[in-house]
This record gives structure tokens, C-alpha cells and sequence, in this order.
């Protein structure tokens, strides 16, 4: 029988409806945790690969510059300034080469 707008569901329908509405949440909670590992595992790799890219453009770079610095026959004493310098660079961002 239909209930009326004014009567409230009986206790066992109640009951029923909060145990399905508590395994609803639980379930949309589960879902959403997975998701949310998912995205951020695949940040993750992102930045992995971003770091990669950026390693290999600092290398080529190292590369052509320390060419350059063969050209122009930088002294010794010039060339290891430049080397300390870069070893200090390379601490302040966490760069291994």
C-alpha cells in the first residue's frame, strides 16, 4: 500500500533504505579512491617523463657549451670557476649527472 506524503517509511524500510544508501557511499568512496590513485599515478609519469626531457636538454646543452669553451681554449684557472659553478648549480636543483 502507498504510503501517504505525511507518514514517514516503517522501521525495517528504514533500515533497508540507509543500509542501501551506506553500500552506495561505500561503493562511490572505492570508486573514487581508485580514481584518484589512477590520476595520480599517471601524473606521476608525467613528471617522470618531463624530468627525463629536461635532463636530456641539459645535457645536450652541457654538451655544446663545454664544445664552445674547447673553441674559445678557456684557461685553466677560468675552467674550473665554470666547473665549481656548475656543481653548484647542480646541488641547488638535485641534478645527477
Amino acid at each position: 500500500m502507498p504510503m501517504a506524503s505525511d507518514e514517514k517509511p516503517q522501521g525495517g524500510e528504514r533500515a533497508e533504505t540507509d543500509r542501501s544508501l551506506t553500500d552506495e557511499r561505500r561503493k562511490t568512496d572505492e570508486e573514487l579512491a581508485k580514481r584518484r590513485l589512477r590520476d595520480e599515478a599517471e601524473a606521476d609519469a608525467v613528471v617522470a617523463t618531463a624530468r627525463r626531457h629536461a635532463d636530456d636538454v641539459l645535457e645536450l646543452t652541457r654538451v655544446e657549451a663545454d664544445r664552445k669553451l674547447q673553441e674559445t681554449r678557456v684557461n685553466e684557472e677560468q675552467g674550473e670557476v665554470l666547473k665549481t659553478e656548475r656543481q653548484g648549480e647542480d646541488a641547488a636543483v638535485g641534478y645527477e649527472a
